[in-house]
This record gives structure tokens, sequence and C-alpha cells, in this order.
């Protein structure tokens, strides 16, 4: 069999689990953010790319993100036919999408796809146990339901995705901004004056405000873009979260 996780971390954590003979696959990127739009093509992947590279601050270099992903996709489709395939999924953006483009790369083989429903929790996060979780061998006709909501979401070019009421769906850009604005300024009261705050701690503090946190490179993206719009100040140099704080501009008297 060949086991596939929305993850390399998952993927990595699973293959020192198993018992030998393991076949694993880590699907290098999170779709619930930046465009789907015709990414099982050339011209999508070049189009996702750009976004993320002029957007995303992971530290990763582009040409090994690049190269992962075109890597991975053939990796599926080259999956032999007589081997049983297990996907890991569960109720979240990143894993939702993940399974829909998947069963969509997968949608000319003929192998037995089993999915392990792990519920609530993500993959990266659980036991990797398939006695503790829902496993279920799909149908052709179930297949064939999440290959046709890929086909939607690959003629979309939103760039973040919720799961929101058991649906995966588009939300603005600019989603998160105002509980990034509301945040700060509440920190600032904590602090008792308008002191800059180090971003990756300033990330970790909204963290525990959401039910259902995000791709933290997505919030750090709009932490700088409300930098660049004049909202927050900035000290330091903003490769990474850990190299720069931020704090609210001052309005003028």
């Amino acid at each position: 069999m060949v086991h596939i996780v929305c993850s390399e971390s998952a993927a990595g954590s699973l293959r020192a689990t198993l018992a030998p003979p393991k076949y694993v696959i880590g699907f290098p990127e999170d779709l619930s953010i930046g465009p789907l739009w015709k990414l099982d093509e050339k011209r999508g992947q070049a189009f996702r790319d750009e976004w993320l590279r002029e957007n995303i601050n992971d530290g990763m270099d582009d040409f090994v993100n690049r190269n992962k992903l075109m890597n991975t996709i053939r990796e599926i489709q080259d999956i032999p036919s007589n081997l049983q395939i297990y996907i890991w999924c569960g109720y979240n953006a990143e894993e939702q999408c993940g399974i829909r483009f998947l069963l969509y790369l997968l949608r000319n083989k003929t192998n037995e796809v089993v999915l392990i429903n792990t519920g609530e929790q993500r993959a990266i996060n659980h036991q990797w146990n398939m006695e503790m979780y829902d496993i279920k061998r799909m149908s052709a006709k179930e297949r064939l339901i999440f290959q046709q909501q890929w086909e939607s979401l690959a003629q979309t070019k939103d760039v973040c995705r919720l799961w929101l009421h058991r649906q995966i769906q588009a939300v603005q850009e600019n989603y998160y901004d105002n509980l990034i604005m509301s945040t700060i300024e509440q920190l600032h009261k904590e602090q008792g004056g308008t002191d800059f705050i180090q971003t990756g701690e300033f990330i970790s503090e909204l963290l525990t405000r959401m039910d259902a946190p995000p791709n933290i490179f997505f919030l750090e993206y709009r932490i700088r873009y409300l930098v660049y719009s004049g909202v927050f100040e900035l000290k330091g140099i903003p490769k990474s979260m850990h190299h720069y704080s931020v704090k609210l501009r001052k309005k003028p008297l």
C-alpha cells in the first residue's frame, strides 16, 4: 500500500512509525492558501508559484518549492496500479483541499483508495494508528464528487480558503486583517503604551484567538501588508517573522 498525507512533516513522522515495507508520500504545499487555478498544469503551477514568491515568506528556496510540487505530482500519477492507496485527511482547509487535488490526480487510476478520516485533528498532530480513526473505502461515485469539486476549485484564483460548515469556502484576502489590528490594539493596551512587538510572538498570540488557525505564513503576509499600507510601523528587516517587530502607527494629531 501507499500512504499519502498533506504535509511533508507528517509524512516524515508516518515513515518513522510504519513498519517496513513502507511507501509514504507527503504533499509539499498548503493548498488552503495561494491560487489553485489549473494547478495540475504547468501554467497553473507557474501562476501559483509567482503569487507565493511575491507574498509568502517561508524561508524556502523558490526553485526547490517549484520542483517539489512537480515531482510530487509526478510521483502520485506514477503510483503502480497494484497498490492500495491510503489518504490521511482531517477536517481542515489544508487537508480538505489536498484530498480533492489528490483524487483529481488519481482520476484515471483503478487503484483502491481508502480514506483515513482523522476528524477534527490535523493529520500532522495525531498518532499514526489506523484503528483510532474512521477508515472507509471510497466508491467510484465518491471519488468522482471530490474530483468535480476540485475542478470547480481549479477555476478560481482566490488565495485564502477556510473549512466552514463542512465545506471549503473562499474568503477575501483581507479576511484576517481586522483581527490582526484589534489584537495588536489590545496588546498595546496591556503594554500600557505603543511598543514594538516581535512578529513571531505576535503571530503566536493571534493563533490562540482562532478556532481554526490558518497558515502562519499567510498571517505574516497580512502583517507585512499592513506595514506597507501604513497601518503598522516596522522595526527590523522582514526576511522572516523572527527578524522584525511591528506596532500600530500613531495617528497624526
